[in-house]
């Protein structure tokens, strides 16, 4: 039981455990908090995970280079897929915490990438799926975000006039 409450005084803290409460909020809630106090009490494996930043230069540049090896007419294709089909499921998604929502589209997404043999994309989807099922709430979210930003490297770039080298 997390008590929810407007005082955060040490004496009401001491009271609301006695009570028989196993931890506190105060208001108005905090979201994040409100997570990592349930994954106190919640089985989850937080570790077990690993974290793939997308939005880490170091990162951006792995998926570009994978992109690179990808057969040029094969990019169109799971461009307008991650465009059209997986950025419309995530905007409708989006804000939501239905976890069986977002383990099914984390398969979508790992499939595409599996379509596509493109790893980036199996390693954004199975994160997705394992944080759904170890109730890792927090890093799923941070994940979620992170999703516009992919979709984004495969968004085809306007030609810059002058900027072409065979002029």
């Amino acid at each position: 039981v997390i008590a929810l409450t407007a005082t955060i005084m040490k004496e009401d803290r001491e009271k609301i455990i006695r009570c028989g409460c196993d931890g506190f909020l105060p208001k108005p809630i905090d979201e994040d908090q409100l997570f990592s106090e349930l994954m106190k009490y919640l089985p989850h494996r937080k570790n077990d995970i690993p974290s793939l930043e997308i939005k880490s230069t170091a990162r951006l540049e792995e998926i570009r280079e994978e992109m690179a090896t990808l057969p040029p007419a094969l990019i169109p294709a799971l461009s307008a897929g991650l465009s059209n089909r997986l950025m419309k499921q995530w905007k409708h998604l989006e804000g939501s915490m239905f976890l069986d929502q977002w383990a099914a589209f984390g398969t979508e997404v790992k499939q595409w990438g599996e379509r596509f043999e493109f790893q980036a994309l199996i390693d954004y989807g199975q994160q997705l799926i394992d944080n759904v099922n170890h109730l890792n709430i927090v890093e799923l979210k941070r994940i979620l975000n992170e999703f516009p930003g992919l979709v984004e490297i495969f968004e085809p770039k306007p030609a810059i006039p002058g900027n072409s080298k065979t002029e």
